[in-house]
């Protein structure tokens, strides 16, 4: 095994080498020679999604664990050129805690920051979590009430999109199905969408999840998934 990982390296050490003045290689303008390194001195930073605003600047998304053992999902914003925002929510970080873990991002026309995943409850089910921000960061208490919604007892959140009549959709599994959400701009369940705002689909006969999701210009909505046997593409 570890004849093996030594050829690879040395295989993409000559790949890189031989692809520095073309396409694809890092681009030195961004941060500094391509990489931008954001820490915290509250506790661990976990990136999983990313998005893009309008104006070019990146919404970055994920969560944060804190040394005392809390946890939320939380977004950065930085320019077009990498540097982090420091006035988007404290110090260009925003924390949305006891939301758990963030998997998916993206923003509003108006500019505001979605963002879904899961939490659980100490060894307890676990739940889709969404919370949205406004443009500056902070907590959009205009958003079920709180700034974030809870689904039903064991739901994973994977991904999110956003129609034009801003509805939000969000899908990932719920008890082995795959699992579409769709909640009104306000953050309350659409219960015109499926069965009181939910649709579920198993596909096959193993695990079935959703992982990432579009809307068609036709506003027809598109899931992609797995399951523990196939793969899975469904229209709604």
């Amino acid at each position: 095994m570890k004849t093996v990982f030594t050829l690879i390296a040395i295989l993409l050490c000559l790949s890189v080498s031989s692809q520095q003045n073309k396409a694809g290689t890092l681009d030195s303008s961004f941060g500094v020679n391509g990489k931008v390194i954001t820490s915290s001195e509250l506790g661990y930073l976990d990136i999983t999604a990313a998005t893009q605003r309008s104006d070019g600047s990146i919404i970055v998304a994920g969560d944060e664990s804190s040394l005392d053992g809390f946890s939320g999902m939380l977004a950065m914003k930085y320019s077009a050129d990498g540097l982090l925002d420091s006035s988007f929510g404290n110090h260009g970080l925003a924390v949305v805690y006891g939301t758990g873990y963030g998997e998916a991002v993206a923003v509003q026309p108006d500019n505001k920051v979605v963002i879904a995943g899961y939490n659980t409850d100490f060894f307890g089910p676990y739940y889709i979590n969404v919370a949205r921000l406004n443009a500056n960061g902070s907590i959009d208490s205009s958003f079920a009430s709180i700034g974030f919604i809870r689904s039903l007892a064991s739901d994973f959140g994977r991904a999110i999109a956003i129609q034009a009549d801003g509805k939000i959709l969000i899908t990932g599994d719920h008890r082995g199905d795959a699992t579409t959400l769709r909640y009104l701009p306000n953050g309350t369940p659409d219960k015109s969408f499926g069965s009181n705002g939910v649709v579920e689909t198993q596909f096959g006969s193993g695990i079935s999840s959703g992982e990432t999701i579009l809307i068609q210009p036709d506003n027809k909505i598109v899931i992609a998934g797995r399951t523990s046997e196939e793969l899975l593409l469904r229209q709604v």
